[in-house]
């Protein structure tokens, strides 16, 4: 089975740069950050590259971005854009593949990938409290503190690399 890495959080805190620092931290294995399928949909309808687009940038695209993937939810299934991330790692070429999934938001997504892989769920947070949605709180197996500076961050990173033994 393969092992995925599910990253949870708020808007803004951090986990597109908790996902880049575990890419370049994990040795020996080739590691992939998968964004999910709504961004990559959004990605090619609109032009833009989300990763690069900033944070002021972000908020001119986010009312689009949230009514699209929630129209494509209500008419396909909240699951939909997990399934279509879960394709996307089955039919990648290298098995031997570790996935870093930034973006998990709600309880079906986890469900989703909890029925297909072994995964471990990080919660990067930059202040105590959180929007987490659903109850995936319950399901949270490291809380990652994106409250310093990147030294900081890294030094969190290497503390889950070495609790969780990637």
């Amino acid at each position: 089975m393969d092992r995925i890495i599910l990253l949870t959080g708020d808007d803004g805190v951090g986990k597109d740069t908790v996902a880049e620092m575990l890419r370049e931290s994990i040795k020996n294995t080739h590691v992939t950050n998968i964004k999910s399928s709504c961004v990559r949909l959004y990605n090619e309808l609109v032009g833009v590259n989300w990763n690069n687009l900033s944070g002021a940038e972000k908020r001119i695209h986010r009312p689009v971005f949230s009514n699209l993937c929630e129209g494509i939810k209500v008419t396909l299934g909240k699951e939909v854009f997990a399934e279509r991330t879960v394709n996307t790692i089955y039919n990648c070429p290298d098995k031997n593949t570790l996935f870093i999934i930034p973006d998990l938001r709600f309880i079906e997504e986890y469900n989703v990938f909890n029925n297909h892989f072994d995964i471990t769920l990080v919660e990067v947070k930059r202040t105590e409290g959180s929007l987490i949605k659903d109850n995936l709180n319950d399901y949270i197996d490291f809380k990652l503190d994106n409250s310093g500076d990147k030294q900081d961050t890294q030094s969190e990173v290497d503390r889950f690399l070495e609790v969780f033994e990637f």
